[in-house]
């Protein structure tokens, strides 16, 4: 039956009290309190403990005070009210006026500090049928909306946008109080109290210690609903519509229970200190049980400041602003048997603000077996529990202590999150000098469930070590990383479907009883009424008049046969069915309730995954496809060929230009469909170890993309896409690790990834984007098979895994003609996972055309599924015959290969090809052989004969035998030399170079040509004398001493060294030089020049010229005196003595005779030449400044007093790659100075590129060299005196 809130309860709890009452006083006098009369001076005339009985009626404008151990009781509808009715409206177009004069017994106040909102400083309210409007500081069209009013209080005129005909609209400020009872024992019974003016934290009810309150009703104060003291019960009363708090400051040892508080918190009071359900502060013992808060702005429930030692238990708070209970500043308390759900509605900041419980500053609290339920609301507040930590030092001086957030403990708790959300601590360290004393505080989440909607949204606060001891680093873990902390280790975090949080699921309803011990409606059942007891039917549409009112309906006109929401079912089924006549899924499972009335189902129910029929369809599917879901549906056997533009198979043939790697999967119905390896990727990897039968392509490397760029279609109609993968290995990072797509960021295309094992497919754009996550958490290693579904009419999208929804989301994905990748997209890194096949659709698919290939790729890949069935009874599943379009009987051979298409099937292979795999070996060859028909292996050689597979099925030779005949020769050695590998040939000799076949297969050498190396020596003849038959002699150096073999053979020199007569000069320089390279003649002068043949050679000058560079000089004795025999340097004068080197050498005097006076390191004779001074040291001035000192231009050939003739060195780069360098040495002084190019290693050591010595020739010193081997170097030129 239809259900709503209702104070039926509290009407039956308050005829019992009268009853009760009546009983009680019967030997006393009743003192009643009459309508109209002062009833403040009846009750002043009596004593203490006096009796009273307010009578039936509203008693307006009355402040009430008791005496100690009075008691009030009040008939049935007896009111005290602190509002004036107000009659006399009059239109003002567009408004609606009320003219004064009103009462204002307060008048507006000025105080800033306690309030959200201005309005809050205006105590006066109005209330339209007992409901409080928001009171707006100015006039303006905002009241038309009709939940608004506007008081000119200068006017003293008050403004609505609404005509109030028929509707009861009374002003509060008659008084600022309804009762005030401070003294000890005072009894409240079945009064009602409405509409006051409070302020200041004053409340409409106000009782000392000791007092009971029993079937009361507050509601309407524009602060605080009523106050409590010690040792108080407070039962069976509601506490409703107050502008700050139903119920605020209760008391020691009371008792709380079976009361209601909701709509509390509405005048625009601050929230930070008080505002919400009910807050009881510094209560010491406090029992809080089967009270039921809701739709409060700000918390449900709020313990506060030192409240210690209380239990709250069996507590419904849902549908508030802020968190279902806040527990505050406190300490020691029992938290159990709870159900806090729908709350957070409008959190205020902060992402551990407005989960279902929040523990703040507060220590030892005991929260257990509690059900606590986020909404799934856009815009509330995800999570379970949190603990904040803030810094609040004020308020030490208490029973609970520094409120340093410490000994909580969170267990056997069941969370409910359906978009994900938060828990944990965090928000400061207050009371923490070392992040030691935060481990010891001893916060422990154990034991717990979480079920969560977005497994990937949300994290869990926590503090890890800074550098420092006293240093806290905040942290938002992950599931596992949470666990690695130390909290909830024997807890579960489990994924759900959307469906799975629908109010209206069964499922939450079986955790609650089974978390908590109580039922949903067990606890919120007293504060709600049934409409069966209600019998007015104005209409006389067999409607009652107050369930129309309820559901919006007009109780005056007949609408019993309107299907006023149109969802199939008239009105007056809606009330039998107890639906909701104005929604058309009353249980919000995307199901009209007309259609599953017809069907049915219940429309009261969760059950649009549900599968009654057993048919993969569920209720939704089978609604969208108006189909039966009491009847089985049968799938088509066969793969919807329409829009299929693209299907990958790892079974059928693909190309691979490396081996092991797939450079093309192609479309095996070989239509030049295909996905290729990109430019400048790498190619995915055959993984050999099949998956039940069939390869699986490795892209955790490696990238392919569609060849064709409209796989997923050219028009904006839809796609499908059918993947069958495994994850290699799960990352539990925040990271996205891409799979595949077709995106280009921000502006189309779509994106598949993998977020803490968790698919994400999703558009990128910023308007209308779609997002569709996996509630199931992908395995390590785990094959699934995973369909996206885009339909772009309408404008929604969905993910399914092994067949099951996972998630549909409305939204956009902008067509695009891309090509469909798949490993690295958009520059993330690559998921490692390995695919087994792929099929592309143009085009949403059907229901039952989805099922049906999702069923085939399940039976074969996962062996489960409906079409695991055979129903031909041949030994065939459905799911091959749907895969090969129903071949035929199991004994015929479609592709006549001699395999029946029952063995084809048990071989998975395809059985309209006689080469499944198009590696050219034939199934029947590749079964017989015991290989694999679904794996291209053309290149492998198993036996390592040199035979490749096919080539061992052309020749017929065994491909698991190296030497199929047995003649001790591998059968590729064989075929290559054209022997034949079936016959055993190994004495025979065709070539006939006295080599039987068995001797050239160990030596390698050509069965068929005598001379294999083609030297004109023969094989034989080169394996006799020590030759290698297959280098070339006249090619090849076998000493590498610049003489071919063929040369070394003529000259009679030894191959196999350098220097045959070991005289230490080469047998090819002796050549050269018509030296004897059998005789050792190293010491020997042919040319009497005073160098030896070794020197000659060494030096590079003629040994049988005795003046190789024809100066003049004999060789000799320019090498003695540091000379260049190899260049003609005969005129020039070295000593800068005026004689050259040639009259030097016929005086017979040193043409390098060193005089340095002043030691500056350049010689005085150049120095006296040039102008510089000899008795001065100045070889470091630069008188011609061109940043050259005078040693340099010494030593390298430069004049000291020419700026335009500058030594030293060039470099300039080359291709980004090497540097070109040359040096500009004009004439360099070789010979009184070693002069060396060098370059800084990266192991900081410095090389000698070049030697500037007498052995250069004068071109080399402007011929430019390339040094290649860094990019970025440093070059110096060293230069050292020589002695």
């Amino acid at each position: 039956m239809k259900l709503k809130l209702n104070k039926g309860f509290i009407f039956y709890f308050q005829l019992v009290l009268i009853s009760c009452f009546t009983k009680s006083v019967a030997l006393s006098e009743v003192v009643r309190l009459p309508l109209g009369k002062d009833l403040q001076s009846i009750i002043n005339e009596q004593d203490k403990g006096t009796s009273f009985l307010l009578e039936t009626g509203i008693h307006r404008g009355y402040e009430i005070n008791l005496k100690a151990g009075d008691t009030l009781v009040g008939e049935d509808g007896a009111v005290l009210s602190g509002a004036e009715l107000l009659t006399g409206w009059k239109y003002e177009d567009p408004y609606w006026v009320h003219e004064g004069p009103h009462s204002k017994v307060i008048p507006p106040l000025d105080d800033e500090t306690r309030v959200w909102e201005k309005r809050a400083n205006y105590p006066h309210d109005l209330f339209c049928d007992d409901v409080p409007l928001i009171q707006r500081m100015s006039r303006s069209l905002y009241l038309l909306e009709g939940k608004y009013w506007f008081y000119d209080y200068e006017a003293d005129k008050i403004y609505i946008g609404f005509d109030p005909s028929g509707l009861e609209l009374e002003l509060s400020g008659l008084c600022r109080y309804g009762l005030k009872a401070m003294g000890r024992g005072v009894t409240l019974r079945n009064v009602r109290f409405e509409n006051y003016s409070t302020y200041d934290l004053d409340s409409a009810v106000e009782l000392g210690p000791g007092a009971l309150v029993e079937g009361c009703t507050v509601s309407g104060s524009h602060c605080i609903g009523i106050k409590i003291s010690s040792n108080s019960t407070i039962r069976g009363s509601a506490f409703n519509y107050n502008g700050l708090a139903g119920l605020h400051n209760g008391g020691d040892a009371t008792l709380i229970e079976l009361c209601e508080f909701g709509h509390n918190g509405w005048a625009g009071f601050s929230g930070d200190w008080a505002r919400g359900g009910c807050k009881v502060p510094g209560v010491t013992n406090t029992v809080l049980r089967r009270n039921y808060a809701h739709h409060n702005i700000g918390p449900g429930f709020w313990f506060d400041i030192n409240a210690n030692g209380n239990l709250f238990e069996e507590n419904l708070s849902e549908f508030n602003s802020w968190e279902g209970l806040i527990y505050e500043l406190s300490c020691g308390c029992e938290i159990r048997n709870n159900i806090l759900r729908w709350n957070g509605l409008d959190p205020r900041g902060g992402l551990l603000w407005g989960v279902p419980f929040v523990i703040q500053n507060a220590e030892n609290a005991n929260v257990h077996h509690n059900y606590f339920e986020a909404s799934p609301d856009n815009g509330a507040r995800g999570g379970g529990v949190s603990i904040i930590n803030q810094f609040r030092p004020q308020y030490t001086g208490g029973v609970c202590g520094e409120h340093t957030a410490e000994g909580n403990h969170i267990h056997n708790n069941v969370i409910v999150m359906p978009n994900g959300g938060y828990n944990g601590l965090q928000y400061g360290s207050f009371g923490w000098n070392k992040y030691a004393d935060f481990l010891k505080a001893g916060n422990l989440w154990k034991k717990n469930t979480y079920f969560s909607g977005k497994p990937t949204r949300g994290n869990f606060h926590w503090y890890g070590q800074g550098e420092r001891e006293q240093d806290f680093i905040i942290e938002f873990l992950n599931w596992n990383e949470w666990k690695d902390r130390g909290q909830d280790i024997d807890s579960l975090l489990i994924g759900k479907h959307s469906s799975f949080f629908n109010p209206f699921n069964p499922e939450l309803d079986d955790l609650i009883s089974k978390t908590t011990g109580v039922t949903y409606e067990e606890i919120k059942g007293p504060f709600l009424n049934t409409f069966s007891d209600e019998n007015n039917d104005s209409d006389a549409d067999g409607l009652p008049d107050a369930w129309e009112k309820f559901n919006g309906l007009d109780w005056n006109f007949a609408d019993a046969g309107a299907d006023t929401d149109s969802d199939g079912l008239e009105n007056i089924l809606e009330y039998k069915s107890s639906t909701d006549p104005q929604r058309a899924d009353t249980d919000r499972d995307g199901i009209p309730d007309g259609w599953e009335v017809e069907n049915g189902l219940d429309p009261l129910r969760e059950d649009s995954l549900l599968d009654p029929d057993n048919d993969s369809f569920t209720n939704l599917e089978e609604y969208e496809l108006n189909t039966n879901p009491k009847v089985a549906d049968q799938l088509e056997l066969n793969v919807p060929e329409e829009g299929l533009t693209m299907w990958l198979k790892s079974g059928a043939p693909v190309k691979t230009e490396y081996p092991g790697k797939v450079s093309s999967w192609q479309d095996w119905r070989r239509n030049n469909k295909q996905m290729n390896t990109p430019f400048n990727h790498d190619a995915p990897v055959i993984n050999n170890e099949a998956h039940n039968g069939y390869p699986l392509f490795d892209f955790s490397s490696g990238d392919l993309k569609s060849g064709m760029a409209d796989v997923l279609g050219n028009k904006s109609e839809g796609w499908t896409l059918f993947n069958v993968f495994k994850v290699k290995k799960i990352v539990d990072s925040a990271d996205k690790f891409a799979l595949m797509g077709n995106s280009i960021w921000r502006k189309s295309g779509f994106r598949l990834t993998l977020e803490k094992g968790h698919l994400h497919f999703y558009s990128t754009q910023s308007e209308n984007p779609i997002s569709v996550v996996s509630y199931r958490k992908l395995l390590d290693q785990e094959l699934v098979v995973m369909t996206l579904y885009y339909n772009d009419i309408a404008k929604e999208g969905r993910l399914y895994l092994d067949g099951i929804e996972q998630e549909r989301a409305k939204g956009h994905i902008v067509f695009n003609s891309e090509p469909l990748w798949v490993g690295h997209i958009g520059g993330m890194q690559s998921q490692g996972s390995e695919h087994a096949e792929i099929l592309t659709y143009n085009r949403p698919l059907e229901h039952a055309e989805r099922k049906a290939v999702e069923a085939m790729l399940l039976g074969k890949y996962k062996s489960t599924g409906v079409l695991m069935d055979d129903a031909g009874d041949d030994g065939i599943a459905d799911w091959w015959k749907m895969e090969y379009a129903a071949v035929g009987l199991g004994q015929g051979d479609a592709d006549s290969d001699g395999l029946s298409n029952l063995e084809e099937y048990i071989n998975k292979t395809n059985p309209y090809d006689i080469d499944t795999d198009g590696d050219g070996l034939t199934d029947t060859w590749e079964l017989s052989n015991g290989w694999n028909p679904r794996r291209d292996d053309s290149a492998i050689d198993i036996d390592s004969d040199g035979l490749d597979s096919v080539k061992e099925m052309e020749l017929k030779t065994d491909p698991d035998r190296a030497d199929s005949d047995g003649d001790l020769m591998n059968d590729g050695w064989e075929y290559l030399n054209q022997l034949n590998p079936l016959l055993n040939d190994s004495d025979q000799d065709p070539d006939k170079d006295g080599l039987k076949n068995l001797d050239e297969f160990l030596n390698n050498t050509l069965a068929q040509n005598a001379d294999s190396d083609m030297d004109s020596l023969s094989d034989s003849w080169e394996i006799d004398n020590g030759w290698d038959p297959l280098k070339n002699a006249i090619e090849n150096d076998s000493d590498s001493d610049g003489l071919t073999d063929f040369e070394e053979f003529r000259y009679g020199t030894d191959i196999a060294s350098v220097d045959t007569d070991n005289d230490k000069i080469s047998d090819a320089d002796e050549v050269k030089n018509n030296l004897n390279p059998l005789a050792n003649d190293a010491d020997d002068d042919p040319d009497s020049d005073g160098l030896n043949n070794l020197s000659e050679i060494l030096l590079g000058s003629d040994p049988f010229l005795k003046d190789t560079d024809a100066d003049g000089i004999p060789d000799g004795w320019e090498s003695k005196n540091r000379m260049n025999a190899l260049r003609d340097d005969s005129l020039e004068d070295f000593d800068f003595d005026s004689i050259n080197n040639l009259s030097e050498y016929l005086n017979g005097t040193d043409p390098v005779e060193w005089t340095d006076i002043d030691e500056d390191g350049m010689h005085d004779s150049w120095e006296l030449n040039l102008g510089l001074g000899v008795g001065i040291d100045d070889a470091d001035e630069d008188p011609d400044q061109d940043n050259v000192s005078n040693l340099i231009e010494f030593i390298l050939g430069g004049d000291p007093y020419d700026k335009t003739d500058v030594p030293g060195m060039r470099v300039q780069e080359v291709s980004g790659k090497a540097k070109e360098m040359w040096y500009n040495i004009l004439k360099s002084r070789y010979y009184y100075y070693r002069i060396n190019l060098e370059r800084l290693n990266p192991d900081n050591s410095w090389e000698t590129l070049i030697n500037f010595d007498q052995s250069i020739d004068g071109r080399d010193l402007s011929a430019k060299i390339l040094d290649g081997l860094h990019g970025k170097s440093v070059y110096r030129i060293r230069m050292e005196r020589l002695p």
